[in-house]
């Protein structure tokens, strides 16, 4: 029988710079995620006070329909930017 794989030093300081370089890019991403959704909660903020007419294909999308992506676009924003800071 062979013994057991034993993980030298070598492998532990590879493993923990992946580790933190994950960490890095994952908080990238959120605060990435963050700006996106902030941009699309501005815009529909403005399409709330302005009352901007929006069509989809026949559809016309009523203004109250912008407090709903305002709400969700705003919560993701902020959960985003939370989540980038650990």
């Amino acid at each position: 029988m062979s013994p057991p794989f034993r993980r030298s030093f070598g492998h532990r300081i590879i493993r923990d710079v992946a580790e933190e370089e994950g960490a890095i890019m994952r908080g990238k991403y959120a605060r990435v995620s963050g700006v996106v959704f902030g941009v699309v909660a501005v815009v529909q903020a403005l399409r709330l006070f302005n009352q901007w007419p929006v069509q989809v294909g026949p559809f016309a999308m009523p203004v109250w329909f912008s407090w709903v992506a305002l709400l969700i676009a705003g919560g993701l924003c902020i959960w985003a930017f939370r989540s980038g800071r650990r």
